[in-house]
């Protein structure tokens, strides 16, 4: 009986191996799918908060993303596909800009982006978000320059691209 109980000892301890190099060799981790869509959210919401009465609060408020795929990139980090809809107000804002004779106040064009975001199609694209498991576990959130001119608008890209030519000394791109 002793010598069935020491068998079956052994048979439990290579198990309890064979189990331990499994999630070794499977680069088992306790991060979860929802502790990174968490993250994502929590960063997204932490970054988005402005006044009711900006353009940028009109445009969160419509835009919204979906995780639809979530990948295992590297040993650390993870690549998220979200599908993205937001109101595409480039061209509007494209026009707009072309139409101006005179520099408008804030406020002028905080109502006139408002108006292009109410009127706007919504438009959907996918995009990606990374997302880095930090040595203490936590996790890192990057937004794609993609995500981040789709849930803009589709006008991030664009808004960059002019700032970049004022800064430069030059007029705006479309002036």
């Amino acid at each position: 009986m002793f010598a069935r109980a020491l068998k079956m000892s052994s048979k439990t301890i290579a198990l309890i191996l064979f189990i331990c190099f499994l999630f070794s060799c499977c680069n088992y981790s306790r991060i979860h799918q929802d502790d990174i869509v968490q993250a994502i959210d929590t960063e997204w919401l932490e970054s988005s908060q402005f006044e009711e009465s900006s353009f940028l609060y009109s445009l969160y408020a419509t835009a919204h993303y979906e995780i639809i795929n979530m990948e295992k990139d590297t040993e650390s980090s993870y690549l998220v596909t979200a599908s993205v809809t937001a109101p595409d107000i480039l061209q509007g804002l494209i026009d707009y800009q072309n139409g101006l004779n005179a520099t408008p106040s804030a406020e002028e064009m905080n109502r006139k982006i408002i108006e292009l975001i109410d009127s706007a199609s919504l438009k959907t694209t996918e995009q990606t978000i990374s997302v880095f498991i930090m040595e203490d576990g936590g996790l890192h959130v990057a937004f794609s320059n993609g995500f981040l001119n789709a849930m803009s608008g589709y006008a991030y890209q664009y808004a960059m691209e002019q700032i970049e030519s004022l800064m430069n000394g030059g007029e705006s791109a479309n002036a």
